[in-house]
């Protein structure tokens, strides 16, 4: 699980996300306060603003809680501190890859303001970045998640013969 910590703030991300280039995704994390374990309530915090850049430290989306596009737990529920960043397939076809050409990655820059306090937690790393067809470990990355329907109904007869790509119920 990685983790930044800065004064009583602490960003901890659940794993490592994959993303593949042209697919939308979302990365979630949760935000704690004094010890992990402790969410951090961001619906009374002044603002939370979170930034996510790529390896060339190009601004990829930025999410805050003033702008109301930044998704968090319910203030009243124990999971308060939890976030949701989702980003678009038009956001991740434009991520770079690195200097290797092997993989892009995604860094996350939090800054959490508690009344006059602005704490800035260290970047971190929540996504690796790798295009269609590239092999993570025993798997291939593709752009397609869902296959599409492979079969039509013909009939709902038992007397009546398929043809190819045709299915009888």
């Amino acid at each position: 699980m990685p983790t930044v910590q800065n004064q009583n703030i602490i960003a901890v991300l659940p794993e490592l996300v994959r993303v593949v280039r042209g697919q939308s995704n979302s990365i979630n994390l949760s935000l704690h306060e004094n010890y992990i374990g402790h969410h951090l309530n961001i619906g009374i915090a002044n603002e939370v603003k979170i930034d996510l850049y790529d390896t060339a430290n190009t601004l990829v989306a930025s999410f805050s809680k003033s702008q109301g596009n930044l998704n968090y737990g319910s203030p009243d529920e124990d999971l308060r501190g939890l976030v949701s960043l989702p980003l678009t397939g038009e956001q991740t076809a434009a991520i770079p890859f690195g200097d290797s050409t092997v993989y892009g990655a995604i860094r996350a820059k939090i800054t959490v303001t508690l009344g006059i306090n602005t704490i800035i937690l260290p970047t971190l790393k929540v996504a690796t970045v790798y295009d269609a067809g590239m092999e993570i470990g025993d798997i291939v990355a593709s752009r397609f998640t869902l296959p599409g329907m492979v079969y039509s109904v013909k009939s709902f007869s038992i007397s009546e013969k398929p043809s190819q790509g045709q299915i009888i119920i």
